[in-house]
């Protein structure tokens, strides 16, 4: 099988590496344009946020390229976490799941981050 080359070298999540992980994962999605599908900021298109005038197509072509951003956030992520870590993310995650769940997992809290530094 051939191997996948990324183009964006970060080191990969291993869990106690979260906090620059996360920097640079952040980094890495925002300079794609996905950032805001990891946040929930990018919702799935419907007949309403299209308005009026939009046709079956152009929800259509609307849902597809949100599927997209969706799908190219998630793999991002994932390529970029160990195998290790991977009972983190739920069987049909989401990027913003998957974000959330790695959040919730490493982050450190502020003052006990704050402490660790000295």
């Amino acid at each position: 099988m051939a191997s996948i080359t990324f183009p964006h070298a970060i080191e990969k999540l291993g869990g106690p590496n979260y906090a620059k992980w996360a920097y640079e994962m952040e980094s890495v999605l925002r300079y794609e344009g996905l950032w805001a599908v990891t946040q929930n900021n990018d919702p799935q298109p419907d007949a309403a946020t299209l308005g009026d005038g939009a046709t079956n197509y152009d929800l259509y072509k609307a849902v597809q390229a949100w599927r997209e951003r969706e799908d190219k956030a998630l793999a991002i992520i994932k390529f970029n976490t160990d195998y290790t870590l991977s009972h983190h993310f739920p069987e049909k995650a989401t990027a913003a799941e998957a974000w959330t769940a790695l959040a919730k997992a490493y982050r450190v809290p502020g003052v006990i981050k704050a402490l660790a530094l000295f």
